[in-house]
């Protein structure tokens, strides 16, 4: 007979497959997404996202304590702002005692340890929906005039406390912009994690109930600065220009579809690949089954493959079910 190699030698019992993995997940791997709302009330369930709340400062707080508790250490802030707060240009957005800027201050006081990543974009803050101030004839948007605007919005955060910028407008030389508000004021040491790759995705109509931002008025989609799912070359220059312009690190979102660009994105910079869960992805997950021990395992082992296709690290919303 011949003498054939036998697989399941290395499969054979739990402490053999630990023992041998390529690739481990631990709660250090994940970042919190977090949305801050001024509602003093009790937390708020998002629609489409079931067990996933918009909070309150005081309510995120004690979120990240038990995040703490069970080693997630790195948190990702939304806001939501009612829409009696919006406008056409975003200008809650420059506001230094917005919704924002007062939570990473509260909670940086609270948890100094705790590292805060803040969204920079324009969506939650326009009344149309949009990442950027649109053109006068409202057709398209105003690129550079929404660059000034996200300057001012970066620096404000990082005054307030924020570890991280994390600009996921997807305007043209924002990075390089954000770097040079942040150096000019000397907050060299805040760093940038820009959404390199975000591609024009359906998989976000949760988050953008969870943040009000959905398109009322415009352009009728993204995909006039979002990334095109077609492309494969688009997104890796996208990654390459934010490594030239100054990011700390990059984001590929969503994740779970395009494990092609992370590998690829892993395998030619040198910047840590994070990459985005998003909530369509969670929400596909967290519905898959009523048995909560099925839908715990798959979370599992959507965030493996995520890791071992080349993420450094994974935004998720699982991020506690997983470890408590």
């Amino acid at each position: 007979m011949f003498n054939l190699p036998r697989n399941r030698i290395m499969r054979k019992n739990a402490a053999i497959r630990d023992l041998v993995s390529d690739v481990n997940l631990l709660p250090s791997d994940l970042i919190y997404p977090i949305f801050i709302c001024e509602n003093d009330e009790n937390a708020i369930e998002i629609p489409l996202m079931k067990g996933v709340f918009r909070r309150n400062v005081k309510q995120a707080i004690d979120d990240i304590s038990l995040a703490k508790s069970i080693g997630v250490r790195s948190f990702m802030l939304f806001p939501y702002i009612q829409t009696e707060k919006k406008d056409e240009k975003g200008t809650a957005a420059l506001d230094k005692n917005n919704i924002m800027c007062i939570a990473i201050e509260k909670i940086k006081n609270a948890h100094p340890d705790a590292i805060l990543i803040a969204d920079v974009a324009l969506d939650p803050y326009t009344n149309h929906g949009h990442d950027g101030i649109l053109t006068s004839d409202g057709k398209n948007i105003d690129n550079d005039a929404t660059l000034e605007i996200l300057g001012i919005q970066a620096l404000n955060q990082a005054k307030c406390g924020a570890d991280f910028i994390s600009p996921s407008d997807m305007m043209d030389c924002r990075v390089a912009k954000i770097r040079n508000t942040l150096d000019e004021n000397d907050l060299k040491y805040t760093g940038i994690i820009s959404y390199s790759a975000k591609f024009a995705s359906k998989l976000y109509c949760p988050f953008r109930s969870a943040v009000n931002s959905q398109i009322k008025s415009g352009p009728s989609d993204k995909l006039s600065y979002q990334i095109d799912p077609r492309c494969k070359k688009s997104p890796i220059k996208s990654i390459i220009d934010d490594e030239k312009q100054g990011a700390d690190a990059v984001i590929v979102k969503p994740a779970s579809l395009y494990l092609d660009i992370i590998k690829e994105a892993s395998q030619i910079i040198n910047l840590p690949i994070f990459a985005y869960q998003v909530s369509g992805e969670y929400s596909m997950i967290k519905n898959f089954s009523d048995d909560e021990k099925i839908v715990k395992d798959l979370a599992l082992e959507s965030l493996i493959c995520i890791k071992r296709a080349g993420a450094n690290a994974i935004i998720s919303y699982f991020a506690l079910d997983l470890f408590r």
